[in-house]
């Protein structure tokens, strides 16, 4: 009897803890695009992945998941694009002429409910450091911004107030 208490006890925690599971909000985490004309030369599938595993290493009160994985009902989408970007030469006449290149990346994201009313909308300016040039451009990854737009995007979002839809 003693065993059949300790069994149903069990299951009852763990039905709790999967309901606790189910309650909590989705977060799908689209694929940002580049606006046209602008030339990006970074992995935007890259950028993805690594902007889903840094929400959920930030976000353990939130599910999130790539569009592939999505298909939750009223989950919240996480969408964004490249509006601009650019590189410029900066001449430091303090350092006896030296110069580097910087890129500037506008960054256009927001979080939409399952209705599309925008949660947040937000438009940031990421200025990198020395790159080079864009055909010395990192290909294959994220981008050199990749990591301040991910903390950004982390930031915003659990921040945000969102609610599980059941």
């Amino acid at each position: 009897m003693h065993r059949g208490f300790l069994i149903a006890a069990a299951l009852c925690v763990l039905s709790f803890g999967l309901v606790a599971q189910s309650a909590k909000p989705t977060i799908v985490v689209a694929q940002f695009t580049a606006n046209s004309g602008v030339d990006w030369p970074y992995d935007f599938q890259m950028l993805q992945k690594e902007t889903v595993a840094k929400l959920q290493q930030k976000l353990k009160d939130k599910a999130v998941v790539t569009t592939d994985a999505a298909g939750a009902s009223g989950a919240y989408t996480l969408a964004g694009e490249i509006t601009r970007m650019y590189q410029s030469n900066n001449l430091d006449v303090h350092a006896g002429g030296t110069s580097s290149n910087s890129e500037t990346i506008n960054v256009h994201y927001w979080l939409a409910d399952s209705t599309g009313k925008k949660v947040f909308d937000k438009t940031t300016t990421y200025i990198t450091g020395a790159t080079g040039s864009f055909s010395d451009a990192q290909f294959g990854t994220a981008g050199p911004m990749a990591k301040d737009l991910e903390s950004d995007l982390a930031s915003r979002v659990g921040g945000a107030k969102i609610y599980s839809e059941r």
